[in-house]
């Protein structure tokens, strides 16, 4: 009986410490859990929002200085480049429009994020403007840029480039998961959608935050959010 008895308490002690293991990672998975519907709440508020500015405006909105149309047209709008820093700017601009023609696959195998599609696209722009012009260019999407400069500190460029040049949409999740945790990309994509729409400055300084945090940079303020477009 004494046996039995002793047995049964060794049984009953792995059970309550099993409970209270489990008790432990529920409460990480809640905290996680509400931590992460606090984040959608504010996304679904933000792109209502956007929703109803998009319908105020849709009659004027700006366009982009260049764009690129597959399978091979590149289209840029020229303005006044009588200035060193307007045909700097108009070279980026050109150079951003080529790297979307030499970087297309075709329709089907795409980045399907534009955040990544545009951040990259401006990045590698930048960096070749940097490399033959010897210029700092600020031409457009600050923000990306930003947070893509500070994912090249962790991740190394030559992936990033691998993966545009193919249009590896997998293998950039892949890649964003491995660096920084399961799930990283699913879990913020919202975010990476978010930022490409155009919108109150302090609603995109506060969603890039959001990434600046989870990706060890640091914080953006607003004169991060310029362009000299």
């Amino acid at each position: 009986l004494f046996n039995q008895l002793r047995s049964h308490k060794k049984i009953t002690a792995g059970v309550v410490r099993q409970i209270n293991n489990n008790l432990g990672d529920w409460g990480d998975r809640l905290g996680r859990d509400q931590e992460l519907l606090g984040e959608y709440t504010y996304y679904a508020a933000f792109f209502q929002k956007q929703k109803e500015s998009v319908r105020v405006q849709r009659g004027n909105i700006s366009h982009e200085l260049g764009v690129f149309e597959p399978n091979s047209t590149i289209r840029i709008v020229r303005l006044h480049v009588d200035n060193q820093p307007a045909m700097i700017g108009y070279l980026e601009t050109l150079v951003h429009e080529y790297l979307h023609y030499a970087s297309f696959v075709s329709k089907i195998r795409r980045l399907k994020d534009p955040f990544f599609e545009e951040g990259l696209t401006e990045y590698f722009a930048r960096a070749v403007i940097k490399d033959r012009l010897h210029v700092e260019t600020h031409s457009g999407y600050p923000v990306q840029v930003k947070i893509i400069g500070q994912m090249v500190q962790q991740i190394p460029e030559d992936k990033f480039a691998e993966i545009y040049f193919t249009k590896d949409q997998e293998g950039l999740e892949r890649m964003l998961d491995r660096f920084y945790g399961d799930n990283f990309y699913r879990d913020n994509a919202i975010i990476f959608y978010a930022l490409q729409y155009d919108s109150d400055p302090q609603e995109v300084l506060k969603l890039a935050n959001i990434l600046m945090k989870k990706v060890g940079g640091q914080q953006l303020r607003d004169k991060d959010l310029q362009s000299n477009l």
